[in-house]
């Protein structure tokens, strides 16, 4: 006898609350300088996000690497996040992973280094 198990996905709603939570999370995980804020997230479907209203924290886990294009700074990093906490009641932020960084081909990191492009 053989089983079949459909799956579906189905795409998650988002609404006010979830962005202002995301800009949060990008403030305190990429920072407020030039570098940070030149800084985008690519794949921000796959975060998911936590408000705690009770607690007032914020959980943001992911369920693939995040991947972050600096082009100010000319890299590409792919984050493992393992853990990111904003405890709003203390203004404490936590956060833990892995990254891999690439530099982007061009990029101005590279021309600066007087490394031959091409």
């Amino acid at each position: 006898m053989e089983y079949y198990i459909e799956c579906r996905t189905q795409p998650a709603t988002r609404d006010e609350s979830w962005y202002y939570n995301f800009e949060t999370f990008k403030k305190l995980f990429l920072g407020e300088t030039k570098a940070g804020k030149s800084c985008e997230i690519l794949n921000d479907s796959s975060l998911i996000i936590i408000y705690d209203q009770k607690d007032k924290i914020l959980t943001v886990k992911s369920r693939d690497p995040v991947i972050i294009l600096n082009k100010n700074l000319g890299y590409r990093t792919e984050y493992l996040l393992e853990y990111f906490q904003f405890d709003m009641k203390q203004n404490h932020v936590t956060f833990a992973g892995y990254p891999f960084y690439k530099e982007l081909e061009g990029s101005k990191g590279k021309q600066k280094n007087g490394v031959k492009i091409g």
